[in-house]
């Protein structure tokens, strides 16, 4: 009897530690985990490695699996680049990701904003254009720069080493920024999930490979997220440790490239592209 006794006790203790392992620094049970494993699958870690990292990430709407990358801000430059020099409306320059990261000497870059490609029937005049403001950091320019004054879009952008989201691209200021690119929606702000339903689109409701640029304050992430809705993308994306995240284009234009080698992709060329130099 007191054998069992102690074996209650044992994995009453047991759950009452679980419990309280969920709780986060504010107080109330976390709903979201994200998931390493080894050779064992066991749980090791609770946030993505520095450098490149293809996890598996539990949350209320399921597991999904992402392909990130992780550098610290401090150590690394930003650079949002483009293949046309100014703004351009139709028959638009593009490259493939790897150019644009053997051309900049970075070691990882990711897909851009959304764009009109080639390929979709009501982009024949304006094929591989861009609507979202965007700054080409190797020319030192704002492209579509009318779009700063739109406030239906969300923007990341750089200064150096530190960087800045917003919701409303109107509230961020534009001036003496290295690096810039601006879509819809942003899917984070200060931890929150930001989604408005009028802000999602019939086709980001659909399951597909979603992108997105992101920070914790301290590190940025880019994101590929294969298989998830808009919504569920925003709750990966805050399990993955980012207090702030924008969703980028994602689809068949979906491409990471780190260290020689494409991840996922490499998908559509591209007008424009991140890239993280060392």
């Amino acid at each position: 009897m007191l054998a069992r006794i102690l074996l209650v006790l044992l994995i009453v203790g047991s759950l009452t530690y679980f419990s309280f392992s969920l709780i986060n620094k504010s107080g109330v049970f976390s709903d979201v985990e994200v998931l390493g494993s080894n050779s064992g699958g066991q749980s090791i870690t609770t946030t993505a490695v520095d450098g490149y990292s293809y996890i598996p990430v539990k949350t209320n709407y399921g597991t999904f699996y992402a392909y990130v990358y992780k550098a610290n801000l401090s150590k690394v430059t930003v650079k949002t680049v483009a293949a046309n020099k100014e703004t351009c409306k139709n028959n638009c320059s593009t490259k493939t990701l790897k150019q644009y990261v053997d051309e900049n000497g970075a070691v990882a870059g990711m897909n851009g904003t959304y764009f009109c490609p080639p390929d979709y029937a009501n982009c024949k005049s304006k094929t591989n254009s861009f609507d979202f403001a965007f700054y080409n950091s190797n020319k030192s320019v704002w492209l579509n720069k009318n779009a700063l004054r739109w406030n239906k879009t969300a923007i990341a952008t750089f200064k150096g080493k530190t960087a800045k989201f917003c919701m409303d691209t109107t509230k961020c200021s534009s001036s003496g920024v290295t690096a810039g690119i601006s879509n819809y929606p942003a899917l984070l702000q200060d931890s929150k999930i930001v989604l408005e339903k009028g802000d999602v689109q019939e086709y980001q409701r659909k399951k597909g490979t979603k992108g997105a640029i992101g920070t914790d304050g301290k590190n940025i992430y880019l994101v590929l997220l294969p298989n998830t809705t808009i919504t569920e993308a925003a709750y990966v994306c805050r399990a993955l440790g980012m207090t702030s995240a924008l969703n980028l284009d994602g689809g068949g234009s979906s491409a990471m490239y780190v260290g020689g080698a494409y991840k996922i992709g490499p998908g559509r060329t591209l007008p424009n592209a991140i890239v993280i130099v060392k």
